[in-house]
C-alpha cells in the first residue's frame, strides 16, 4: 500500500501537495498514511473486522501486507469491498493522513484534536476535496464524521 503522492492521479497529486502546504501554513503537522491501493489491498482491508483472523491475514500476506492482531481485526476500515465497490484509493484519487502532535506522534484518536481535525477538513474542502469527517454517523462528542483522516477527489 503506497503512502507516495506521487503514485496519485494528476489532479489529486496536485492538489494533494497543495493541502499539505496549506496545513503546515495553518501550523498542522501531517502524515500521509495511504493514497494508491492495489485491488487485493483494498479486498483485505475490506475483510478487516468482517472475517476470522486467518482470513483476513490470508488476504494480507496475498496483498504483500503485515499481518494484524486480532485487537485490530476488532473493527472495520473501509466500507469498499474493492471489486463491487471499488475505494477511490483504487484510481489514486483519494489519500488517508493524519495529524501528528508536537512530538511528531500520529494523534489517531480524534476526540484529542477535534479543532484540527475540524481546520484540517476545511482546508480539504477550500482546495475541492471530500472531506471523510462529514461522512456518517457523525460522532456526537467530536461531531467529526467517522473518517476523519480521509481525502478524495
Amino acid at each position: 500500500m503506497s503512502r507516495n503522492i506521487d503514485d496519485l492521479s494528476e489532479p489529486m497529486e496536485r492538489i494533494a501537495r497543495a493541502f499539505l502546504l496549506e496545513c503546515r501554513k495553518e501550523g498542522l503537522s501531517v502524515a500521509v498514511t495511504s493514497t494508491l491501493r492495489t485491488e487485493d489491498e483494498q479486498v483485505a482491508l475490506f475483510s478487516q473486522g468482517r472475517g476470522w483472523l486467518e482470513l483476513v491475514n490470508l488476504l494480507r500476506r496475498r496483498a504483500g501486507m503485515k499481518p494484524i492482531t486480532e485487537a485490530a481485526n476488532s473493527k472495520t476500515v473501509t466500507l469498499c469491498d474493492g471489486v463491487n465497490a471499488k475505494s477511490r484509493h483504487q484510481g489514486g484519487n483519494a489519500m488517508d493522513v493524519v495529524l501528528l502532535d508536537k512530538f511528531g506522534k500520529p494523534i489517531w484518536n480524534v476526540a484529542l484534536a477535534v479543532a484540527d481535525y475540524k481546520k484540517m477538513g476545511k482546508i480539504a474542502k477550500r482546495l475541492g476535496l471530500t472531506w471523510g469527517g462529514d461522512f456518517t454517523p457523525i460522532d456526537p462528542t467530536t461531531g467529526i464524521g467517522w473518517d476523519a483522516g480521509h481525502l478524495e477527489l
